[in-house]
């Protein structure tokens, strides 16, 4: 394949699972949050069509609070493409993906505690993922898009902190490709390994 042929790239919506909404020609659109039980969030300004997303925050004041983002990843491109991967990456710098740090006068054991009941996962067309996931049997079809589902969530049960705190999350990927994980294979010709090549695509939460 022609990598200037493949194109899956993040959009904010969609009419149906064939149609885009365009944004009139701005090109910004808003990807809006949902909360539940008390939490806020601001909305996200992403320029349409694009491989990358950032800015989604949660504030939470008690358990049982989430934030949710939707968008849409939409395969413009010649091939039906295969989500290979969801990834979760280590924050910068850290050995973790999730990494909580105190506010003045917060008591850090508090603060792991609670730390521990706050999760992110997303959900692609139904799978969800809370960890790195390799996948297979999931295409995403020519001129086709398919729901994403951010979830950012403090558990009803978890623990509180006695000050405010920050938790930061490590990039998250959707490898997609022309191939599915299943056909990516190695054939063995006495001591020459021939690798099928294939494009893969990454697109960053």
């Amino acid at each position: 394949p022609n990598s200037s042929d493949f194109n899956v790239k993040f959009y904010a919506s969609a009419a149906s699972t064939y149609v885009v909404i365009h944004d009139g020609g701005s090109g910004e659109t808003y990807i809006y949050s949902e909360t539940e039980n008390g939490a806020t969030a601001t909305d996200v300004v992403m320029n349409s069509s694009t491989t990358s997303l950032s800015g989604l925050n949660a504030n939470f004041t008690a358990p049982g609070q989430s934030v949710t983002y939707m968008l849409y990843a939409g395969n413009t491109g010649a091939y039906d493409a295969y989500l290979n991967a969801i990834t979760f990456a280590n924050v910068s710098g850290k050995s973790s993906n999730k990494v909580c740090t105190p506010g003045t006068n917060a008591t850090a054991s508090l603060v792991e505690s609670a730390c521990n009941a706050i999760s992110i996962s997303v959900d692609v067309d139904g799978t969800t993922a809370t960890e790195t996931t390799r996948l297979t049997n999931h295409v995403l079809y020519k001129d086709a898009f398919e729901l994403i589902t951010i979830t950012i969530s403090y558990a009803s049960d978890g623990a509180r902190a006695d000050c405010p705190f920050s938790v930061s999350f490590g990039n998250i990927a959707l490898e997609y490709s022309t191939v599915d994980n299943k056909q990516l294979s190695k054939f063995y010709i006495g001591n020459t390994t021939i690798k099928i090549l294939y494009r893969k695509y990454n697109l960053l939460l």
